[in-house]
């Protein structure tokens, strides 16, 4: 009660000694400015003075605020408070009959006319991530000769990706084929799936699956399923670094019929640097290693490659570079080191 009647007389007195201009507002400057408060709009409070007229006054730059009029502080996002303001003690209080809410002196940037609808709470909106369009690349190099010889070569590979807000899915598949004066010489093909969690600005947890084979490499098929993070360690407009790591599970069945079953470690990188406007390096490595035998039993798979592009939209590229695969421990007759190098034509879309 001895608050109310405080305040009862301490706005009589502001009245008593300028009954039309009631309104008070101290600035974080030191300021203080009386006056008639006549509008709040897009967090600026206009007040009318009698001496400099008309003031518009930052809400952000007010430290507290004493009223002749109602007033609502939106507080929080559904409880807002509503009433006679009044600034004391370095303090801002709202005043509701005869209930003093002390609030804080930054709501002041909330600050809204009773007559103007309360702030609703704003319920997240999911994403439609049904529409997100796919984007993809192609890429093939074909090289072939007749007479002394009959040679044939096709390098084709393929990818595809769907990335939203808070996911990733990416598809490929490679092939690589090569006859030589009426003999296969290669045959490998390769194919898989990587879906992709998004944890935070720089973090994904991710899983792949991918199915392997290689003639000649006594290869039937290997199947790999691994699953971890995935940390971005660069992120810029020239360049970009992405570490990965998990582990998982690789299952090999090779032509003499024996399988071999295995825990598996995955590390690797994906590296881009934009060398000048029209050249990018591309470089990849993978280290797949044997759980229980990491140092002795593991492949390293390093493809690097540089892409040119032909056409103003980037659309159509050269992509030139060496693809590595290197096995410590391979099929008995079959070399450690498998090295290709291509020119190859390339689409994006």
């Amino acid at each position: 009660m001895s608050k109310v009647l405080s305040y009862t007389f301490f706005m009589l007195f502001i009245c008593l000694i300028n009954p039309a201009m009631a309104d008070t507002l101290w600035l974080k400057d030191g300021t203080q400015l009386i006056g008639e408060i006549r509008t709040i709009t897009n967090n600026q409070l206009t007040l009318e003075t009698k001496h400099i007229g008309s003031v518009v006054v930052d809400l952000n730059a007010i430290d507290g605020i004493t009223s002749s009029k109602p007033l609502r502080i939106q507080s929080s996002a559904t409880n807002p408070a509503e009433g006679l303001l009044e600034y004391r003690d370095n303090k801002q209080y709202v005043l509701d009959g005869s209930v003093s809410t002390l609030v804080s002196s930054e709501t002041i940037a909330t600050l809204q006319d009773p007559a103007a609808p309360p702030a609703q709470s704003v319920t997240p909106v999911p994403v439609d991530e049904s529409n997100v369009e796919w984007s993809g690349r192609i890429e093939f190099g074909l090289n072939g000769a007749t007479g002394n010889s009959e040679n044939f070569t096709f390098l084709g590979k393929t990818e595809a990706t769907r990335e939203s807000e808070s996911r990733l899915l990416y598809l490929y598949f490679h092939a690589d084929y090569q006859k030589r004066n009426g003999d296969r010489t290669v045959n490998e093909f390769l194919g898989g799936t990587r879906y992709e969690w998004v944890l935070t600005d720089r973090l994904n947890a991710f899983v792949k699956l991918e199915l392997e084979l290689d003639e000649f490499e006594n290869l039937d098929l290997r199947t790999t399923l691994t699953g971890g993070l995935a940390y971005t360690l660069i992120e810029s407009d020239r360049q970009d670094l992405i570490a990965r790591g998990g582990i998982g599970y690789q299952r090999e069945s090779f032509d003499d019929g024996t399988t071999e079953d295995q825990a598996i470690f995955d590390l690797g990188y994906d590296y881009r640097l934009d060398i000048w406007e029209r050249f990018r390096l591309i470089h990849k490595l993978a280290y797949l290693a044997v759980a229980d035998n990491p140092i002795n039993d593991f492949r390293v798979i390093v493809d690097t490659a540089g892409e040119i592009p032909l056409t103003k939209d980037e659309a159509w590229k050269i992509r030139l570079g060496m693809y590595n695969a290197y096995d410590n421990a391979p099929q008995p007759g079959v070399e450690n080191l498998d090295t290709k190098y291509f020119l190859n034509l390339v689409y994006d879309w």
